[in-house]
């Protein structure tokens, strides 16, 4: 989050990760336009136990995640790739 953060916001100092993850949903909460936030590899949830304070309160955007780990299905609507 801290490189979205310094391309979305290049003038904003960001001292910490937590300050990253706060000004890229507030951003993107507010952004007009839609949008598409991908967690690519996510095949270990139990690393990000609270992977939902990464998601933005909006309706405008989107977000993908990618990973092998079956319990990713409970984060939201799921697709199977074909074998």
């Amino acid at each position: 989050m801290e490189t979205a953060a310094k391309q979305l916001l290049p003038d904003q100092v960001i001292n910490n990760p937590d300050a990253a993850v706060a000004s890229v949903n507030d951003f993107l909460s507010r952004w007009s336009e839609q949008w598409l936030l991908v967690f690519n590899n996510l095949d270990n949830p139990e690393d990000f136990p609270d992977i939902h304070k990464f998601f933005p309160a909006s309706h405008r955007g989107s977000i993908l995640i990618t990973s092998r780990h079956a319990r990713s299905k409970e984060l939201g609507q799921s697709i199977e790739p074909p074998v």
